[in-house]
């Protein structure tokens, strides 16, 4: 994984730092492709560099690599109390291995809300480490709980701050 990171920092920086060279250099890698696909892909790859500019400032990627690695401390500080909360004993570091498998799980299609998709990375990734199928389900399910009331919390506060409420979101979507 650390690799593969690597190579895409890498990728990225050569795109930002070289983006027209780049660019010609994909086109050229393209132009098997039916010339409407090509031009759809290079299309989208120009956004998605434009997305990126902001990589061009150190300031910004430290800010970014700082607040990242604290999220996830925090979230993997949540599966730790999770597990905790039901009487397993657990180091921070499995407690980490068991949020990236969750994070890789609900990469993946799955259920609305990602129910049972979460339950499973936990039961994948925790017995391995002697936990067991019940005490990892319990736990990721605490997990989800904290996870999705948090989310309903910031939501509502977030709709009350726009002064919307939720028949203005479903208005919305019959309107789109």
């Amino acid at each position: 994984m650390l690799g593969i990171t690597l190579f895409a920092w890498l990728v990225i920086f050569i795109s930002l730092r070289y983006e027209q060279p780049m660019l010609r250099f994909i086109g050229w890698l393209f132009k098997p492709l039916p010339d409407r696909f090509a031009e759809r892909l290079l299309e989208m790859l120009v956004l998605a560099l434009s997305a990126l500019h902001s990589m061009k400032s150190v300031r910004l990627v430290i800010r970014s690599v700082v607040l990242s690695l604290l999220q996830w401390a925090l979230v993997g500080l949540a599966v730790y109390a999770a597990l905790e909360s039901i009487g397993v004993e657990i180091s921070f570091a499995v407690a980490v291995v068991t949020l990236a498998a969750t994070v890789l799980a609900v990469a993946l299609p799955a259920a609305p809300g990602f129910f049972g998709t979460i339950q499973l990375a936990f039961v994948l990734a925790l017995v391995p480490y002697g936990v067991t199928e019940s005490d990892a389900l319990a736990g990721s399910v605490i997990f989800h709980i904290i996870s999705y009331g948090y989310v309903m919390i910031s939501g509502v506060i977030a709709l009350n701050q726009l002064g919307m409420k939720f028949g203005d979101l479903n208005r919305g979507i019959e309107q789109g």
